[in-house]
């Protein structure tokens, strides 16, 4: 088993589909738990989700994703060429009160932060780089 999975995808929202089947077959592979498995591919799909839809202007840019199982958490690093964006920086929202309350969007970097806790951010050579750790 290799000790970690790096994966290219352009700027599509429908590369999720493919990149998702290739975090499940290699993290099973790596005996991740369902809930590491899918805390892991939640943070992915929220993050990189972002960066499609917000990063570039055009279609046909990358993003460069890379998951490394540690005995005690699965790391992930997303790097993109879109435009700088820290998604420290975006405060958290507060809950809404009601579903008919609630925003389309939005909620997905603070969900992030609650499920797997801190990311980072780097902004080096042209490239941001977010890193999360998901618990194992």
């Amino acid at each position: 088993m290799a000790e970690s999975l790096t994966l290219t995808l352009h700027n599509d929202l429908g590369e999720l589909v493919r990149v998702q089947s290739h975090v499940a077959a290699f993290l099973a592979g790596a005996g991740a738990s369902a809930d590491t498995l899918y805390l892991t591919r939640l943070a992915i799909e929220e993050l990189t989700s972002n960066v499609i839809r917000h990063g570039y202007e055009h279609v046909g840019q990358h993003i460069y994703i890379t998951i490394a199982p540690r005995p005690d958490a699965v790391d992930v690093v997303i790097e993109d060429d879109g435009r700088p964006f820290d998604p420290g920086s975006q405060s958290d929202r507060a809950a809404p009160a009601s579903l008919d309350e609630a925003p389309t969007g939005g909620m997905g970097i603070g969900l992030v932060r609650g499920l797997v806790g801190a990311t980072h951010y780097d902004r080096v050579d042209g490239r941001n780089r977010v890193t999360c750790r998901v618990p194992r």
